[in-house]
């Protein structure tokens, strides 16, 4: 199996995202921006009488995101659990002291996570959900559901995929 070092990994899944995430930035009272020598740097306000800072078009507020992801939740979905899933194996591989990572491993990680956590729970709660025990969110409702995921949907749906 092809394999690659810590410190290539730690490239790709750490620095090269948080560079990637800078471009994009967030609003915050210390917006993160990337300057123009690729580096990260941040603006900090250490005059609060100042005037608000204005957003670039490379800032993304967090209302921004809220509204990402009510506009786009199946994909935003996806993406998220992915991404958890891949930093959980990631930590996994480098906590079984192992001298290099696997990305084939990784990759199948991010697969199972992004397709079968984050897309088909979000088909499962969003809408088989609501068709099966309705809008209701009364407490027998809920037990209802939570019984369903745990004894129905995640032996026989979540779990095989996985092996």
């Amino acid at each position: 199996m092809r394999s690659t070092s810590l410190k290539t990994l730690l490239a790709v899944f750490i620095a090269a995202p948080a560079a990637k995430f800078a471009t994009w930035g967030f609003s915050t009272p210390s917006p993160i921006l990337l300057s123009s020598s690729n580096t990260i740097s941040a603006r900090i306000h250490h005059n609060h009488k100042s005037r608000p800072t204005q957003l670039s078009p490379q800032q993304m507020t967090l209302a921004d995101m809220s509204d990402l992801y009510a506009t786009f939740p199946l994909q935003s979905a996806i993406v998220t659990c992915g991404v958890k899933a891949s930093v959980a194996d990631g930590i996994a591989q480098v906590r079984s002291e192992a001298d290099k990572l696997e990305l084939r491993r990784n990759l199948a990680y991010i697969l199972y996570g992004g397709i079968f956590v984050g897309g088909m729970c979000h088909l499962e709660y969003d809408y088989v959900f609501p068709y099966l025990f309705g809008d209701d969110h009364s407490v027998k409702t809920i037990f209802e559901e939570v019984c369903f995921d745990n004894f129905i949907s995640a032996p026989l749906c979540w779990l095989p995929p996985a092996y």
